[in-house]
């Protein structure tokens, strides 16, 4: 399993983050470069009876680097799709996928269902979808040693629950995490990740995010980095809204699970 070299992650300050200093360290997507392969559509069973719905970006590259994203509560893979497009373009493989109860992810066992009646445990079954996902990427080619998962709100929360199942998981980004939402906590699963990498974003106007990612940073046992943007906005909609923020996710996760070319050498 690669480490990645922690001394070259760049590190931003809050300060840096709510300066167009990014810009200037060229942080921020781009929207020049060439298009990238065309994505399809795929479904895949969990291990618990649902089907899930997901969109492969393939990457134009042997064994690149794979990436898992998950939506926030009420949201759909779609909302991915521009974040998924410059990882696509910077030679990452990534899957986005509906949460069950979500989407086109509702079915289940032949059954309807809905993420409005979700109890905690339900939530919790998302790790199935996550695990089917990261099997997806690797059938289709991933690098098995360089797979991170990223989350949105409630996405962040599970994905940092599902790396802590899976030590194969490098690297975990959280876009708005919550100390709690609908009974999936971080405080405790944050401390098991010990030295795995792992990257806390949010708005400052976004209390309870802000808050979180806040309290999580000084908890963290291993290598955290933190970014904070002005304004409001929430999970997804950050990356909307931040023209620096995609770029600044792909940045950060170069030197860990980054492809070879980018990678820096130990």
């Amino acid at each position: 399993m690669r480490q990645p070299a922690f001394s070259t992650i760049l590190t931003l300050s809050r300060a840096c983050a709510l300066t167009a200093l990014s810009v200037a360290c060229g942080c921020s997507a781009k929207n020049d470069a060439p298009a990238a392969s065309a994505s399809r559509e795929v479904k895949f069973a969990t291990s618990d009876g649902y089907t899930i719905a997901a969109t492969m970006y393939p990457a134009d590259q042997t064994k690149p680097p794979g990436l898992v994203l998950v939506p926030m509560l009420g949201s759909t893979r779609e909302r991915w799709q521009n974040f998924a497009r410059a990882a696509q373009r910077e030679g990452y493989m990534a899957i986005a996928i509906d949460m069950r109860g979500h989407g086109d992810s509702t079915v289940r066992n032949g059954e309807n269902t809905s993420h409005k009646s979700f109890k905690t445990e339900d939530w919790l079954g998302v790790l199935h979808d996550i695990e089917a996902a990261k099997k997806s990427l690797i059938e289709n080619g991933a690098d098995t040693e360089n797979i991170a998962v990223i989350g949105a709100s409630i996405g962040a929360n599970l994905a940092l629950r599902y790396a802590t199942t899976d030590p194969d998981i490098q690297a975990v980004g959280m876009i708005s995490p919550g100390m709690d939402y609908r009974g999936v906590t971080v405080e405790e699963p944050f401390k098991q990740l010990k030295t795995r990498p792992v990257l806390l974003m949010d708005a400052i106007g976004d209390a309870y995010s802000a808050d979180t990612c806040t309290a999580l940073e000084k908890l963290a046992p291993g290598h955290c980095d933190l970014h904070e943007y002005a304004g409001a906005a929430h999970g997804t909609d950050l990356l909307d809204t931040n023209e620096n923020a995609i770029g600044q996710i792909l940045q950060w996760l170069s030197p860990i699970i980054g492809p070879d070319s980018k990678k820096v050498k130990m």
